[in-house]
């Protein structure tokens, strides 16, 4: 009985923290889309005669955006483990 309970709160544990890492990277990946977006719209005002710098910028924030899609979820999963831990 014991373990049959025991594999039921890891299986419990894996799905939450499965929804939150899919959530999170959902999330993510709307945000740097959003991000690039009105970082374009704004440099485009900002260097209204130089277009060229404006897309360099947004270049750099896109890449910046996209290596967040791959560093991020890895840190916020464990932190919420270790947050989790914290209530057990």
């Amino acid at each position: 009985m014991e373990n049959n309970e025991i594999k039921e709160v890891k299986k419990k544990e894996f799905s939450l923290s499965n929804k939150f890492f899919y959530g999170y990277l959902y999330f993510s990946i709307a945000g740097s889309i959003i991000t690039a977006f009105l970082s374009f719209a704004y440099l485009h005002h900002h260097y209204w005669n130089r277009p060229k710098t404006a897309i360099e910028y947004t270049i750099f924030i896109g890449i910046a955006c996209f290596l967040g899609l791959f560093f991020l979820p890895d840190l916020l999963k464990s932190i919420y483990k270790k947050v989790m831990n914290l209530f057990k």
